[in-house]
């Protein structure tokens, strides 16, 4: 059996432009990609919202690009709302295939949708953080752990 590391990059792919309304709805899509040979198991998207930032739902688009979205309730760390890539159901329990198993990008790669809404106590300027985790072989940490995009 042949060692094949497992690279995970995170982007943002759609953000409001211009000026946000506060109590109104908004969507940001953040996306996560296989970049290497190996799988990324147990995938996740990690999002710390600031204050006055409500998150009212996240879904999970697989494979990204497929308009196959599926709501997924996160888990909680603390603030940080967990949202498991291998909660949708297209998703198999190996997690991302990496670049051995798939050379097209888009079965590498799953979207994370946040609708969102802005409180009264939102500071303007302030920053959402959203970062991610996986794991490759003997459950080391995927190259990109904890990477993340403001």
């Amino acid at each position: 059996m042949s060692f094949m590391p497992s690279a995970i990059q995170l982007s943002v792919a759609q953000q409001p432009v211009g000026t946000v309304e506060l109590c109104s709805e908004n969507i940001m899509v953040f996306n996560m990609n296989s970049s290497e040979g190996g799988y990324v198991n147990n995938p996740e998207f990690r999002v710390n919202p600031t204050n006055g930032f409500n998150i009212v739902k996240g879904e999970i688009e697989y494979p990204a690009g497929s308009g196959n979205w599926e709501i997924v309730t996160p888990a909680m760390d603390g603030g940080i709302y967990v949202y498991a890539v291998e909660d949708h159901s297209g998703v198999s329990e190996l997690g991302l295939p990496g670049t051995f198993e798939s050379l097209p990008t888009e079965p590498r790669s799953a979207n994370l949708r946040i609708t969102y809404d802005l409180g009264c106590s939102f500071v303007s300027g302030s920053r959402l953080i959203v970062s991610q985790r996986g794991w490759g072989l003997c459950e080391t940490p995927a190259t990109g752990y904890d990477g993340a995009v403001r």
